[in-house]
């Protein structure tokens, strides 16, 4: 029995297995052995098998989709820096230098750049020695910078000092200057030679020379320092009047410039404008600007300027026909004159001689 329990039910013959009663499946007998006999299962000779799950109707659920990766890039390698110009290269070493305090953002990096850049450096020295002055020379320095005449200037503080230099012991001991000063005096406020004459000698009988002498002394200090005040005051505002005139002529000029398409005929670019305003408006040192200085080379510059404006009266349409003119005669003159093989290979000579005999010039 153990043997057979044993035994898989692979290993069995079915056909030896029989059942002793069809209708009693409790129990089986093997080979027809009753005392062989097992209880009966059905799962002996019928063993269950799971059933396969079965497929969802819906379908199964998708796979959620992979997140994207973004392939990784090589950075793409940063633009080389533009090598700096020679003229930042100079300027630079000024400053390193100490020949100049400072390079401005606004820097233009050209000639005229490095220019300016020293003129300001000069102007700022200029102001640091004027401030270290004495302050009878800063004065004199400052106004004249302002634009007062150096020479007026010098006058009028030579006026003041002349006076200023004459004490009251040299007054009381001197009838001339006592006389000077009083004949100065109604100069100055508008009286003739004789009405002069005629106050010296009542003050002269009345024993008041030396009085009215020290007072108008007095007043003939101040009346000076007035006048130079004034002078330095009109001076000053005529010159700022002059630099604002200046900017305004300059101003009309870049708007008016702007809106310049052409010239001559010929187109304008940004470039072309910038070269004729900085060529009029931009001086040197020597206070010229580059149409001074063409000037100076080129001495027929007025006579061409003047031909345009006083015979051609500004028509410019004659200058470019009298060009286009001459350009064609200068042509006709070659052909006529026989022009070398080499320069109109391939073209019947003939035939432009004959056009051009038929043409009026």
């Amino acid at each position: 029995m153990d043997s057979i329990l044993g035994t898989g039910i692979a290993d069995l013959d079915i056909g030896v297995l029989e059942i002793k009663d069809p209708t009693d499946k409790s129990v089986i007998e093997l080979n027809g052995n009753p005392g062989s006999s097992i209880p009966f299962e059905e799962s002996l000779l019928f063993p269950e098998i799971e059933p396969e799950p079965e497929p969802d109707i819906e379908g199964d659920p998708e796979p959620e989709p992979e997140p994207d990766i973004e392939p990784v890039l090589d950075p793409e390698p940063e633009p080389e820096p533009e090598p700096e110009s020679a003229f930042k290269i100079f300027a630079e070493l000024l400053r390193n230098q100490g020949s100049i305090s400072e390079i401005p953002e606004d820097f233009e990096e050209t000639d005229e750049g490095i220019n300016t850049l020293i003129e300001k450096e000069v102007e700022a020295r200029k102001q640091t020695w004027v401030e270290s002055l004495p302050e009878e020379v800063k004065y004199f320095v400052s106004n004249w910078k302002k634009g007062v005449p150096l020479v007026d200037l010098l006058g009028a503080e030579a006026a003041i000092e002349s006076y200023e230099a004459i004490n009251a012991d040299a007054i009381k001991e001197d009838e001339t200057l006592q006389k000077s000063l009083i004949q100065d005096y109604w100069r100055k406020q508008g009286w003739n030679e004789k009405e002069i004459s005629e106050e010296l000698e009542e003050n002269e009988t009345s024993g008041t020379l030396e009085t009215k002498a020290k007072r108008y002394h007095n007043k003939l200090i101040q009346g000076e320092k007035a006048d130079r005040d004034i002078l330095v005051k009109q001076e000053t505002e005529a010159e700022e009047a002059r630099e604002r005139n200046a900017r305004a002529r300059i101003e009309s000029f870049k708007e008016s410039l702007r809106g310049k398409k052409e010239v001559l005929g010929m187109d304008l670019t940004d470039k072309d404008r910038k070269t004729i305003f900085d060529g009029i408006t931009k001086f040197d040192k020597d206070r010229k600007n580059a149409m001074m200085k063409f000037r100076e080379k080129n001495p027929d510059f007025d006579y061409a300027m003047s031909y345009i404006a006083l015979v051609l009266n500004g028509d410019f349409e004659k200058i470019k026909k009298a060009a286009v003119t001459k350009a064609t005669r200068i042509q006709k003159d070659k052909l006529e004159g026989g022009t070398k093989p080499t320069t109109l290979k391939g073209v019947d000579i003939n035939i432009i001689k004959n056009a051009l005999k038929n043409t009026t010039f």
